[in-house]
């Protein structure tokens, strides 16, 4: 398997399928024997599970089997979805388009009569056509309308649009991947999440989606080293010899060193997350072995390794690994144990600046301060003197360095927020169009400098959102905000956020509370909403600070600031444990 994951687990923690009534009216069969074989035209996830297959209507059905058959139909994921459209009346097989999205419920009620069938859900999730998810909440109506056909049998007239998948189906039979395009630069991949159904070619399936290019939302924000209509040949990516087998269009046949090797390490990173055990890919073009500068091998034998693209990867391996923080009035660096803190070379390490907050470039060689009060950003580099970069603001939150080394600043009232960037001596605006209707409280830039996710005040209420990094030779804005849902999976809705921080290119962790006297608690989610949970436990740590470290190997560290000043370390999969007993603000690099 490879060491290339995409997003950690599956949607939910719930795993399996419940078959209830469709078992006991004919409407599925569980194969019980035989020999489970590899699919020769790519790899499938889940293989060694017992398959429910679904099957056509039984004669003579009530309309509730009928409803009950149709739903499990539409859980299995089949081309064209052939046995679901048998359930429905002519006219609605004819218009169905199961394609258009899924929509993922739970909490099912039933008002079932004689001859028709109502099911009331609650939505907790959106598949769009672009395999994008988005958490939703809500309820949802579907009245079948079921009619009787020639023959005498019941069918659905009123199908829903797209597919309605129950909330345990949905997560055992699809899986989370990432596709990888570039960034407007063509320095850096980044990862845009999708699903995909586990019964389905997963390389062919991703290979197709890679083709078709980014979700939407995402799609302003990055690039595709794929030329303008290039499809894959034969609709499939068969698997010889552990090696993927891609047929290309001849529209990738002009391309020079550089924008091959680009379009290899996209497709070697979105390989890389399958599981199987592929050690790379060969792509031809009309039957021609298509060479890519960096291949392993010589001539026909030659192939492009799963590893492939390192150097484009989202979490760069040149972060510093230090941690900062203020100690005692001044800037100091923290040994991994935190019995280590030492003050910073030159005057931020010692006391005289009323310090707020901070941050650290990705070499850790340049701090940003946020000082008096939230109205001066100051940064140091190494022992040099201090340099104001932003005099006379109103509410400075914590800036944040990105990869690129640039500066991200964000300053003013509600209503009058404004955001800036600044490298090499230059400022630069960046426009917002939504920062009138949220007003922002804190912010992350991601690990591959290509979104922003924010906690912001809306109304009332806090908002965790995330945003496209939409970057212009001259201009930079931000693009459409996607809120992301913060009910976490014991159904304990997080109505408080303090802080957050990225874990990975699509994982935050956030410090987040029920209410107003609630403690903050740490908890993980992915970027769209499809997993919220608690990541450990605290220990009364009132706290109020976070910060984030990922790492290129997929692990993170983090810190926490609280109460008297303490300070709590995490590594992943370990536990909360204390860090230090007075530490304020930390700050990883990058």
């Amino acid at each position: 398997m490879s060491t290339r994951s995409g997003r950690p687990a599956r949607l939910l923690l719930i795993i399996g399928v419940l078959f209830g009534s469709m078992i006991m009216a004919g409407c599925v069969s569980v194969p019980t024997s035989g020999k489970v074989e590899q699919a020769n035209q790519g790899s499938k996830v889940n293989d060694t599970r017992p398959e429910a297959v679904p099957k056509p209507p039984v004669a003579n059905a009530s309309p509730r089997v009928i409803v009950d058959g149709f739903l499990f139909a539409m859980s299995r994921y089949q081309a064209n979805y052939q046995v679901a459209r048998q359930f429905l009346t002519t006219d609605a097989r004819d218009s169905w388009r199961p394609e258009d999205k899924i929509t993922v419920y739970t909490s099912p009620k039933y008002d079932t009569t004689d001859n028709n069938v109502v099911l009331s859900v609650t939505r907790v999730g959106q598949v769009g056509p672009d395999g994008s998810y988005t958490a939703t909440s809500g309820t949802q109506v579907q009245d079948f309308r079921m009619q009787k056909n020639d023959s005498g049998q019941w069918r659905i007239s009123n199908p829903p649009d797209g597919l309605l998948i129950s909330d345990s189906s949905f997560s055992a039979t699809y899986a989370s991947y990432n596709l990888y395009f570039f960034d407007t630069q063509f320095r850096t991949l980044v990862p845009d999440p999708i699903y995909l159904p586990t019964d389905g070619q997963t390389e062919t399936g991703l290979v197709q989606a890679l083709l078709r290019g980014p979700t939407s939302w995402l799609k302003s924000a990055v690039n595709s080293e794929f030329p303008a209509r290039t499809a894959l040949v034969g609709d499939s990516v068969p698997i010889s010899n552990d090696l993927a087998q891609i047929s290309l269009s001849p529209t990738v046949s002009g391309m020079n060193d550089q924008q091959k090797t680009r379009m290899a390490a996209q497709l070697a990173w979105t390989l890389g997350q399958t599981d199987s055990d592929l050690r790379g890919f060969q792509i031809s073009v009309k039957g021609d072995r298509l060479q890519i500068p960096g291949q392993v091998g010589e001539g026909e034998n030659a192939y492009v390794p799963i590893s492939y693209g390192g150097d484009f990867a989202p979490v760069s391996d040149d972060v510093s690994e230090a941690l900062i923080g203020i100690h005692d009035g001044a800037v100091v660096s923290i040994g991994n144990d935190g019995a280590s803190l030492a003050p910073l070379a030159g005057s931020l390490g010692r006391k005289g600046y009323d310090l707020d907050t901070l941050a650290l470039s990705n070499d850790g060689r340049t701090v940003a301060a946020v000082t008096d009060h939230g109205t001066k950003l100051i940064t140091q580099t190494s022992d040099q003197t201090p340099r104001t970069q932003l005099p006379d603001q109103t509410k400075l939150l914590r800036p944040d360095f990105t990869r690129n080394d640039e500066l991200w600043a964000i300053s003013g009232r509600s209503g009058q927020q404004v955001i800036q960037i600044l490298k090499d001596g230059r400022q630069a605006g960046v426009s917002a169009p939504w920062l009138d209707k949220i007003t922002v409280t804190n912010f992350s830039i991601s690990p591959d400098g290509s979104r922003m996710a924010l906690i912001g005040r809306s109304g009332k209420k806090d908002v965790l959102a995330v945003v496209p990094i939409i970057r212009g030779d001259k201009t930079t804005t931000l693009g459409t905000v996607r809120f992301i849902s913060m009910m976490d999976t014991t159904s304990a809705q997080v109505k408080r956020i303090a802080d957050l921080g990225w874990v990975s290119p699509t994982r935050l962790l956030i410090l987040g509370a029920a209410n107003a006297g609630a403690s903050f608690e740490p908890y993980g989610l992915e970027i769209d909403g499809s997993q919220f949970e608690r990541v450990g436990t605290s220990d009364n740590w009132g706290a109020d600070a976070l910060a984030t470290r990922a790492d290129s190997g997929g692990s993170f560290q983090a810190v926490v600031a609280g109460r008297n000043s303490k300070a709590w370390s995490y590594r992943s999969g370990d536990e909360w444990g204390l860090l230090s007993n007075d530490l304020k603000s930390p700050a990883y690099a990058g």
